[in-house]
């Protein structure tokens, strides 16, 4: 055997190759053949465990190694495929009967999420009382080296017995029926998960405010307990003295919360964040709160912030207007690092009648200038806020910004207002050329244009997936067509929007999406 195979790093490398294998161009999880190379040679025995176990959606299938005089599992319901089996035991648990249950649990990393493609029997199979009984007499850490886990709502008896002190990102994904079991959970985190730096607090469903009111004390209490690197919660607006408590943690580093803008400001205001440390700050206000925006942003002593994004649960009806767009766009460049920066997003639901469109924040050139110093930008999401450029400010723009990822502004400001758009189709070859890691773009634009065979060759091939062009009016559907074919070949979704009593011009772009479909 070659000397770099005796090397287990080495082999957890090549391993990691056979245990996400294809076939037939598609990805899946063969856990067979690395069970084959854990009996193939002690020195394949190892590494082969190590991936073998790793990742575990349920402890059944370390229970399953148990002696099998011990283990009951319910027959499997032909008729009820996914209807999940229970499994028991049908005897008192002797000591002798842990023996392989402690052998392999140490080699589990991560417990409660599926790996891609996984679609194994034992996901389906569920412990009954008694088990979980017989797991909380022995009274010891169950996975000594567990790091990750996913717990759900049916999950929560077993959640804290398998808690160790190692484990430092936990996802609770939560039913608000459970109410009344979470709450104690929320006593044992702390307890048992000492280092834990990462709390996600994920819905089923939507909680209502009694399930709400009921969790607010225990909530508090946990974040009282807590030094975090990173909290997400949907389950509930925070109170303000949650807030209080996170923002204060001195280890916070990424926060995605659920918080009126106005109060958020006045929190931020009594400067509870003493020196950089913010990298994400994502809020999902009712409103999104404009005019509070740049001195948020300017509280949080941005210079290591990498994502800024405010998502409005309501209508979009308190948006931006341009002085305010323009305050946050400068407040962002005076005080972000150009290195560190990269997404920028201001979203909410689609418009309403009731908006004010006069008042909308039209993102003009001087406007966006500011922010061609962030060559780092990956994603800038205006939803409110159509654009008025030239081709060759698109360009200018398009160069400022070689990593991008997302672009995305408001579609519908045709409708109200007549004047013709700026761009033409030559600023999606900009964004082709410039813009190479792009993915999705929403970019409307009027007209067609001619473009030399050199131009074309620098554009074509890209990978971009998704493209709204909104009402934007052609006149060519060929031109266009054999425009995307040639530069965006992998494009998966087309979309438009009806411009309202223009057939002809839905027709055109009904022909451009069969044009290339049929590629």
């Amino acid at each position: 055997m070659h000397h770099c195979l005796q090397i287990p790093e080495i082999l957890v490398s090549i391993f990691e190759l056979v245990l996400n294998d294809t076939w037939n161009r598609k990805p899946v999880l063969d856990r067979q053949s690395v069970l084959a190379l854990v009996k193939t040679c002690r020195t394949f025995n190892g590494p082969a465990l190590q991936l073998l176990w790793r990742n575990l959606y349920t402890p059944v299938p370390l229970l399953l190694t148990m002696t099998e005089d011990l283990l009951e599992v319910e027959k499997e319901d032909e008729n009820s495929y996914f209807t999940p089996r229970t499994l028991t035991f049908k005897r008192d648990v002797e000591a002798n009967d842990w023996e392989r249950f402690d052998f392999y649990a140490p080699f589990v990393k991560h417990m409660g999420s599926i790996e891609r493609n996984e679609r194994s029997s034992t996901n389906f199979i569920v412990i009954d009382d008694r088990v979980c009984r017989e797991l909380e007499l022995r009274n010891r850490v169950l996975l000594p080296d567990l790091q990750t886990m996913v717990a759900s709502s049916n999950d929560l008896p077993l959640t804290s017995l398998l808690l160790t002190p190692r484990v430092h990102q936990l996802q609770l994904n939560m039913h608000p029926s459970h109410i009344m079991s979470l709450s104690p959970l929320t006593i044992e985190i702390p307890l048992r998960t000492p280092l834990l730096k990462s709390l996600h607090l994920s819905q089923s469903t939507t909680w209502k405010p009694p399930h709400m009111a009921l969790f607010m004390d225990p909530l508090f209490e946990l974040l009282n307990n807590l030094d975090l690197e990173e909290f997400e919660c949907d389950w509930l607006p925070l109170s303000d003295e949650m807030t209080q408590s996170l923002i204060k943690m001195p280890s916070l580093r990424a926060m995605t919360i659920s918080k009126e803008i106005p109060a958020l400001a006045r929190i931020l205001r009594d400067d509870l964040i003493k020196e950089p440390r913010i990298k994400v700050f994502r809020v999902w206000p009712h409103d999104l709160g404009p005019s509070y925006l740049a001195d948020i942003l300017i509280s949080l002593r941005p210079s290591q912030l990498q994502e800024f994004r405010i998502q409005s649960q309501g209508n979009m009806s308190a948006h931006c207007n341009s002085a305010q767009l323009n305050d946050l766009i400068l407040a962002i460049s005076r005080c972000c690092s150009s290195i560190h920066f990269t997404h920028l997003s201001l979203e909410g639901l689609p418009w309403l009648p009731s908006i004010n469109r006069g008042r909308l924040a039209v993102v003009t050139y001087p406007m966006l200038q500011p922010l061609f110093r962030f060559s780092n930008l990956r994603n800038l999401s205006l939803w409110a806020s159509p654009f008025d450029l030239t081709d060759a400010e698109v360009k200018e723009m398009a160069m400022a910004w070689p990593h991008l990822e997302e672009l995305y502004f408001e579609t519908t400001y045709d409708t109200l207002y007549p004047e013709p758009r700026r761009t033409t189709l030559r600023c999606l070859l900009w964004m082709a050329i410039y813009c190479r890691a792009l993915i999705s773009l929403t970019f409307p634009f009027t007209g067609t244009s001619s473009f030399s065979d050199e131009e074309l060759a620098l554009a074509a091939g890209h990978r971009l997936s998704f493209l709204t062009v909104g009402h934007s009016v052609i006149s060519n559907p060929e031109e266009v067509s054999s425009f995307l074919n040639t530069v965006f070949p992998t494009l998966s979704l087309l979309m438009w929007n009806d411009l309202g009593g223009d057939d002809a011009n839905n027709e055109r772009w009904g022909e451009v999406q069969a044009q290339i479909q049929q590629i």
